[in-house]
């Protein structure tokens, strides 16, 4: 095959599996309403399948299977378009990767094949998964309990339904890294080699195999024995415990004495302004005992209200309602963590856009709204960096409305309007605040006329709005 052919074979590929993720998300999206709550761990428990270590830990923070059915559906409502943002950037890293090999097959694709394809192809590549990744690989072939079984590339999908599974999972990958790589080359030697032998030998074959994985990570009795109830509740332990730190003693009792002397109304504007700066999580997570306990926010005592407003000042210590911009001028992201402003200013268009791309994609829903409004509602190009011109703008009724608006787009090709639009004003603000300077207020106007353009407003409902 010639090299363009290969390229447009690789081409169609990669499209493939990208319309795959967005229409997987789309119906996933559709069917969340009626979901049981059985239903929602299962998919909760199937993507997280998919994560690496690192994801697993951060997006799963404050997760637990017993949570109440409608808090499980608000996770999901954030959790699968978290999942399927960071599927499509595996997918852009691998898209120069040779087709068939291991190196192109993102943690979706692992997902979604039969024992026999990925330890064939672990047998032509070894090493070529990362120890987690190989681990995770073993704990799935421990589940092939018949030989026939290692054609079934929905198998993977049966798996995640047994407790026994993930404890394997995550007592192999507490094995040394040589360890589980002498695993993988023992099963990539068998593996393949079970289709050539009689039913009866290659069941024997495969049930040594479950026993040498089983041996090192120390379980004895036989897998079957070990699986448990399907659906069975997984321990809480397994998940991440909520991100949010406690709170110092001595910072919470200085911020509650500077604050003494302020207003009800100025109390709840400053809560405001607070909130607009937690993630859909953070929101859920930290202002959760305090709406179990008040019927609204609003209708706090005053001290509760104090107490409340004097914690997330020190929760949102290095956090400020001008970050939406500095985002693109020294690199303080909204959803990830910042880099300092001396490397960002290093860096060349390329890798800042980048940067700011995996920013979006960890961004919830609400935070990419909120980054959208407060440019549309900062009519002034000196306004995007002025503290008080910008928290005016989020206690405003309009900018309100309008960043509910925006939650609430709906979808083209799959996806959702504001993930789209989200996308384009962020490429659109980089190149502006990387021109000089004199022609910026112009760029604005453009961002925000595109803007204004999605919503279907006209120049006179923007100007209502801003009243």
């Amino acid at each position: 095959m010639s090299r363009t052919g290969a390229r447009m074979d690789a081409e169609r590929h990669w499209n493939m599996h990208l319309r795959l993720l967005e229409e997987r998300e789309h119906q996933f999206m559709l069917a969340l309403d009626d979901m049981a709550q059985d239903e929602m761990r299962w998919l909760v428990r199937y993507l997280a399948d998919a994560l690496t270590e690192e994801r697993w830990r951060i997006l799963l923070a404050g997760y637990h299977e017993s949570l109440p059915s409608e808090r499980m559906r608000q996770f999901l409502e954030r959790f699968i378009p978290e999942c399927t943002q960071l599927g499509i950037l595996d997918l852009q890293a691998k898209r120069d990767a040779e087709t068939q090999s291991l190196q192109s097959l993102t943690d979706t694709d692992l997902q979604s094949m039969s024992a026999v394809e990925k330890w064939q192809m672990i047998a032509r590549e070894p090493g070529g998964l990362d120890p987690h990744r190989t681990a995770r690989e073993l704990a799935r072939l421990a589940f092939c309990l018949q030989p026939d079984l290692l054609h079934d590339a929905m198998l993977p999908r049966a798996t995640i339904e047994f407790p026994f599974y993930f404890r394997l999972q995550e007592v192999l990958k507490q094995l040394p890294a040589c360890e589980i790589y002498r695993l993988a080359e023992v099963a990539a030697a068998a593996v393949p080699a079970m289709e050539q032998l009689p039913a009866a030998e290659a069941a024997e074959r495969l049930a040594s195999l479950h026993q040498e994985i089983a041996q090192a990570a120390g379980i004895t009795a036989p897998v079957q024995e070990l699986l448990g109830a399907s659906m069975e509740l997984l321990p809480k332990q397994l998940f991440p415990p909520a991100t949010h730190e406690e709170i110092p003693q001595d910072q919470l009792a200085e911020r509650l004495r500077q604050l003494g002397n302020l207003s009800v109304h100025d109390l709840r504007l400053g809560l405001q302004a607070q909130t607009d700066q937690l993630s859909l999580r953070e929101f859920q997570e930290v202002l959760e005992p305090y709406r179990s306990q008040y019927p609204s926010l609003g209708q706090m005592p005053v001290e509760a209200l104090r107490r409340l407003v004097a914690m997330l000042d020190v929760h949102l210590e290095n956090r400020s309602l001008c970050d939406f911009i500095r985002r693109y001028r020294t690199g303080k992201f909204l959803a990830m963590t910042p880099i300092t402003g001396e490397v960002w200013s290093l860096l060349p268009h390329a890798d800042r856009l980048q940067l700011l791309e995996r920013d979006n994609a960890v961004m919830d829903i609400v935070q990419m709204a909120r980054h959208v409004a407060k440019i549309l509602f900062s009519h002034e190009y000196q306004m995007l960096d002025d503290t008080a011109s910008q928290a005016a703008i989020v206690v405003s009724p309009g900018y309100q409305d309008l960043a509910q608006r925006l939650t609430r787009l709906g979808e083209e090709n799959g996806e959702p309007r504001i993930v789209a639009l989200n996308r384009t004003v962020t490429g659109l603000v980089l190149a502006m605040e990387e021109s000089p300077r004199e022609g910026r207020a112009e760029v604005l106007d453009h961002i925000q006329r595109l803007i204004a353009e999605a919503l279907g407003l006209s120049r006179q409902d923007m100007a209502a709005l801003r009243a």
